[in-house]
């Protein structure tokens, strides 16, 4: 059961496709649970352990975000189980991608986005390239939402110079 997600459907059809524990229960690889108010009360991790509030914002940020990757580009990507952080990404299901899903009440990088967008004319992409001093690889930031805009430009780019 899925309310996080599906408040405005009937308790006993929430069932959400980026959830981990829904996507189990509708494949019933674990039982359904008998009472869904206490499921809802009772956070518990998938290694049967209680979880505490940063793992809950873990939860729903990984939960967030997979639902956003699904509406900006129509990929499904799901929560793995986390046992300590290690070895797994955070959304799985993509071929070729290891999702790591970061949720911070600031984060500096995102000044330098603003930035972009500030400055952005018209029906164009903002995208911020970024390394740190000592480091030779660099990284992209740009919104979720043009994501598709920046593979488009790309693809036509990638044609073009053949």
């Amino acid at each position: 059961m899925c309310a996080e997600f599906m408040p405005e459907r009937d308790a006993k059809d929430r069932v959400s496709p980026y959830c981990l524990d829904c996507v189990r229960q509708s494949q019933n690889i674990i039982p359904k649970p008998l009472d869904p108010i206490r499921l809802a009360k009772d956070h518990w991790t998938d290694i049967g352990k209680p979880m505490t509030n940063s793992n809950r914002k873990g939860k729903r940020g990984e939960l967030e975000a997979a639902k956003a990757l699904h509406s900006a580009t129509g990929l499904v990507a799901h929560r793995t189980a986390q046992v300590d952080g290690k070895l797994s990404a955070d959304l799985a299901g993509i071929d070729g991608l290891h999702i790591e899903v970061k949720r911070r009440k600031k984060i500096a990088a995102t000044n330098f986005l603003v930035q972009a967008e500030t400055d952005a004319a018209d029906n164009t992409t903002p995208l911020v390239i970024m390394r740190e001093d000592g480091d030779t690889n660099w990284c992209v930031l740009l919104r979720l939402t043009d994501l598709i805009d920046l593979t488009r430009l790309l693809t036509n780019a990638g044609s073009s110079n053949r």
